[in-house]
């Protein structure tokens, strides 16, 4: 059995869910994805499990949050008053909408509307799988 290396191409199929089972991504009903291994295009941990595979092999594996999307930070939630956004945008706000902000350093920073009310927003800036660990039910397709 011949297994990839650092810096071998990789053809592969996942699918991700959640603890609870819920799907959020697959590449099952669709082309095969190619990456590089050690080129930090994947999780870690699933770069090492695909270390370990054979053309043809699959294995599953769990990816703790921390290793993920890291834990939640309630620091990162807050709430605005919608009078101090501008109109245009104050008007346009939706549950779960997304929007990107520039942090501190002039870093793009993703935020999530996950509250509205008529006089507030609240905008939450962790990632939305912030928390979650994953599992990865990955099959290596073949070696480049």
């Amino acid at each position: 059995m011949s297994s990839p290396a650092t810096g071998s191409t990789v053809s592969i199929h996942y699918t991700v869910t959640l603890a609870y089972g819920q799907v959020i991504e697959s590449t099952t009903e669709q082309d095969s994805v190619e990456i590089t291994l050690g080129s930090n295009q994947i999780m870690p941990g699933v770069e090492r499990a695909l270390m370990e595979l054979g053309v043809g092999e699959s294995t599953n594996v769990t990816i703790a949050s921390g290793d993920a999307y890291g834990p939640r930070d309630d620091n990162l939630v807050q709430t605005l008053e919608r009078a101090t956004l501008p109109p245009e945008l104050s008007e346009k706000l939706q549950l779960g909408m997304g929007l990107q902000s520039k942090g501190p350093n002039g870093e793009e920073i993703r935020l999530t509307v996950v509250e509205l009310t008529t006089d507030d927003v609240t905008l939450d800036a962790n990632h939305p799988l912030a928390g979650q660990d994953l599992s990865f039910e990955i099959q290596l397709i073949s070696i480049s």
